[in-house]
This record gives C-alpha cells, sequence and structure tokens, in this order.
C-alpha cells in the first residue's frame, strides 16, 4: 500500500503549479495531466465538432506547437473522445497595461516577437508594427498594442465585383484586420529542406508559389449558418479555407509550394512582406495570352433589341515593390507566383433553387512581375449546403483547376 504521506507533498507541489500557471483558466476541461517531452501536459478531451485549429486557438497555441506534442495527429483528423496533449506552459499570456488614454499596452518579455504578441493581443502583426514604428523588440521595452491616435481604420467593404473603376484601389496596409492572421505551419515537413536547411527544388520542372487570401479579403453572407454547422467560428472557417484553397491549386508539370498548408517554414514573415509589396484593384480580365475577355449582354427595349459588350472584371493584384519577385525567386525558386485576391462564399439560385456560390478572385505573375493572368472563378455547390467539408469538397477542385489551367504551358 502506497503512503499517504509520500505522495501528499507531491500532491501539493502538483496544485501549486497548476493554481500559479495561468494556462489552467483555459484548460478547465481537461481530464488530467500528463509528461511529454518532459512538459507537463494536459490531456484534453476532444468534443463534438473540434477541429485541431480550434483546440489551438482556444489554448493560445500554434498548431505547429500543438502537433510537436501530439506528432500522431500530424496526417489524421480528430476523433470524438481522443485525447490530445497541451503544453501548459505555452499558453500563458503576459500582463498587459493601459495608459491614460485607454491605449493598451504590452510589456515585451525575453523571446517575445511581433507575431507572439500579436497572437495573444489578438490584432495584425502588420499594425502592431506600424504602432510601433518596426522597431526591434527588446526586454522590458513597451509598446503599442493599439493605435496610440486612436484613429479609425478604413475596413473594407465589398463592392460589386463587376464595378470597372480602377481608382478604387486598396493596399493591404489600409485593411483592418477583425482577427489576427494565424500563419503558423501545422504540418512543416522536414523532407522539402536538406540537411543545411535549404528548399529542395525539382530542378526538371518548373516552380509554382501559391499566396494565399489576405485574411480580410473574405467575404460571406453565410457564414453563419456554415460555421454554426461545423461548430467554429468564422476566423477557423476563413483559416481553413485560406489553406485548403491554396493546396487544391495544383498545376500539371509543374512543381507547386504552398506558403499556408505546404509544410514551407517560417512563412509568417514572408507573407507579411508580400501583402506589403501588393495592394488591390479591379482590372479587365487578363487571359493566359495576353487577351481581355469581352462579353456581349442583350438588352430587350421595344421595339427592338439592343446588344452591349462589356468588359469582364476581377479584383486584382497590383504590385506596388517590384522586388518581391526576385525575393520569392531566390528563396522558392518561384517562377511563377499565384495570388488568390479575394474570395466570396455567397447565396446563389441554381435551377430556380437557391445554393451557394463561392468565388475566387486571382492573378499570375512570372518571376519578373509580369502579370501574365488574372481572372476570377465563379462556382456554384450542386446543393444547397451548410456542411463546410461538402462546400470545400465540390467547390474547391474545381477552383484549383481553373486557377492552374491559367498558367502559361511549361518553358521544360
Amino acid at each position: 500500500m502506497i503512503k499517504i504521506k509520500n505522495i501528499l507533498p507531491i500532491t501539493i507541489l502538483f496544485l501549486a503549479y497548476l493554481l500559479n500557471s495561468s494556462a489552467w483558466a483555459s484548460v478547465q476541461d481537461s481530464v488530467g495531466v500528463s509528461h511529454v517531452k518532459k512538459m507537463v501536459c494536459i490531456k484534453y478531451l476532444v468534443q463534438p465538432k473540434e477541429t485541431l485549429y480550434g483546440i489551438a486557438k482556444k489554448h493560445n497555441l500554434p498548431v505547429a506547437e500543438l502537433i510537436k506534442y501530439n506528432p500522431s495527429l500530424k496526417n489524421k483528423s480528430l476523433k470524438v473522445g481522443q485525447f490530445v496533449y497541451i503544453p501548459t506552459d505555452k499558453a500563458v499570456v503576459p500582463a498587459q497595461t493601459s495608459d491614460s488614454q485607454g491605449n493598451k499596452k504590452h510589456l515585451v518579455a525575453k523571446g517575445d516577437t511581433y507575431y507572439s504578441i500579436a497572437r495573444k493581443a489578438k490584432v495584425s502583426v502588420n499594425d502592431l508594427m506600424v504602432w510601433n514604428e518596426n522597431k526591434p523588440l527588446k526586454e522590458g521595452q513597451i509598446i503599442f498594442l493599439q493605435s496610440p491616435s486612436k484613429r479609425v481604420e478604413n475596413v473594407y467593404t465589398p463592392q460589386n465585383t463587376e464595378n470597372t473603376s480602377s481608382s478604387q484601389t486598396m493596399t493591404a496596409s489600409t485593411i483592418s484586420l477583425v482577427t489576427e492572421i494565424d500563419t503558423e505551419e501545422s504540418n512543416v515537413n522536414s523532407e522539402k529542406y536538406t540537411s543545411a536547411g535549404e528548399l529542395k527544388v525539382n530542378k526538371e520542372m518548373e516552380q509554382v508559389l501559391v499566396v494565399p487570401f489576405y485574411p480580410n479579403l473574405y467575404f460571406s453572407d453565410v457564414d453563419e449558418k456554415v460555421t454554426a454547422n461545423a461548430g467554429i467560428s468564422s476566423s477557423e472557417l476563413r483559416e481553413t479555407f485560406r489553406v485548403e484553397l491554396s493546396k487544391s491549386i495544383q498545376p500539371v508539370s509543374y512543381e507547386a509550394f504552398y506558403l499556408l498548408g505546404g509544410g514551407l517554414k517560417n512563412t509568417e514573415k514572408d507573407l507579411e512582406k508580400i501583402y506589403r509589396a501588393v495592394g488591390y484593384t479591379y482590372e479587365k480580365v487578363l487571359n493566359k495570352n495576353g487577351s481581355s475577355t469581352s462579353y456581349t449582354s442583350t438588352s430587350w427595349s421595344a421595339p427592338s433589341k439592343k446588344k452591349t459588350k462589356f468588359e469582364k472584371t476581377y479584383y486584382a493584384t497590383q504590385v506596388k515593390d517590384a522586388t518581391i519577385f526576385p525575393f520569392l525567386e531566390k528563396k522558392y525558386s518561384a517562377d511563377y507566383v499565384v495570388f488568390i485576391n479575394q474570395v466570396e462564399l455567397i447565396k446563389a439560385v441554381r435551377n430556380g433553387n437557391t445554393t451557394k456560390k463561392f468565388v475566387a478572385h486571382y492573378s499570375i505573375f512570372d518571376k519578373q512581375g509580369n502579370k501574365v493572368a488574372g481572372n476570377k472563378c465563379e462556382v456554384l455547390c450542386l446543393v444547397d449546403t451548410d456542411n463546410m467539408n461538402t462546400i470545400m469538397r465540390e467547390c474547391f477542385p474545381r477552383v484549383g483547376r481553373q486557377i492552374a489551367d491559367d498558367l502559361p504551358s511549361p518553358a521544360y
């Protein structure tokens, strides 16, 4: 029989650890603890409709960190009732203060980065850097978590996608993010890199780099039902679409790399750099042969009918800093860069019945920064469904094929 006096000191120490950990508040639904990789981890019981991303978000963790302590989840789906181990010391949120004007501030701790602070403060990395003049972070430094001047951000309102006005231009830096940009990779694949840390590239094929849409360029009038059906938040749905839509672009006779969900390391800073280098505006559709597409509409009016020609437009990437292309060619050997510009999930009608339509605007550039194609792809769901997986299964492959087909023919 185990003596109580031997257990009591251990029990007291363990309880003291839990009570003193600010992470404990976020794991109240745990079913015990365990040691994983020499770390005290909470054993979390997976609930219905939960996703890996959702659990990581709930516990203030990057998905990659969660997979580190749960390697079996790397290529498998979650199952209700299984255990997921949550490292307790990773969920601690640093103390935050406010000044007399109500501006939120943060005391920089050792190891803090703009990305880690932005995640915990639920602001965009870009905004955080702008508010603090992109100063190098030092331990003990105080930085702002919101604009000191309390300026009103220009929140983008989606316009009619057939609007041909080129004067309505927006840059990524003027968009106010509702939630933080979560670009932590959930499946970093060491096989993609050499022992020296260099990206492995197939020299016998041309390379295509896929850039996911900027988070605030996702619009939906049906999110509420879709997220309720999946049991996730709108931001989780958006991040799922960012990853899965990117991976649906699989061009034949090219090697494709994905800045989200593709096993690439340290893409968060590169994505921020890319988004700062571009803006967005409405342009005429550009076919891969360099021509624009014209359409003819017929307007009936007595006593005769009138035909009108118009140019189809799409929401296009506009390059502000062309040095981004030599950078991407050097780091990723990118011969072509595919930008997914804007995504919409909206109500639609098919054969007289209501359904949903998925719309993706995209631009394709060569490594010199020349735009070689640009269009928008509109796909109707075959049935009206609120199931997120069904929407992706029905729409994403068709969208991915159209975008891939707009790439020029491979040179070799």
